[in-house]
This record gives structure tokens, sequence and C-alpha cells, in this order.
């Protein structure tokens, strides 16, 4: 399946460190990572933006998000549909 998604939008650019730590995730070959940064840090628009990124380049097909609890589950609703994104719920 061809998807053509928009381009992430400009209203929504990401930090230095996001940047870094998405050059430095697109180039693993391992299939997981994990991103440590304090509450508030930016770890939801960086996932956001490396699956928009796995998504556009046809790398992946889904994403699914599991969090521990209802109150993270919208915050990442709340984050994608900021983007742009659905997630469903």
């Amino acid at each position: 399946m061809v998807r053509k998604l928009n381009p992430w939008p400009d209203t929504r650019p990401l930090r230095q460190w996001q940047l870094e730590a998405l050059c430095t995730l697109t180039g693993l070959k391992k299939q997981e990572a994990l991103v440590l940064a304090t509450p508030g840090g930016g770890k939801t628009f960086l996932g956001l933006r490396l699956a928009h990124d796995l998504l556009s380049r046809n790398i992946i097909e889904r994403v699914v998000v599991v969090v521990p609890n209802t109150h993270m589950r919208w915050l990442w609703h709340d984050a994608a549909k900021e983007v742009g994104k659905l997630i469903a719920s």
C-alpha cells in the first residue's frame, strides 16, 4: 500500500535534542529503543515524528501506542490531533 501523508506541520518543529534523536533512531538497525527525557520534554512528539517518518517512507504500516492509563492515552490522542493525525481511541 502506498501511503501519502501530509508533511510534518511547520507549527510543530522539533527541538534540537529531538532532531538528534530522530537522526539516531532512523539510523538504527534495531527494532526498539528507549528514549528518556523529563516530563514535558517532548517524548510524545518525538514518537509521533518518528512514526510519521516511518509511515511516509512505507517502512511500517501502522502504529499502536500502548500507555499505562487513560490520562496518557488522551495526551497521545490530543498530540496526534495537533499534528493532524488520528490515533484510534
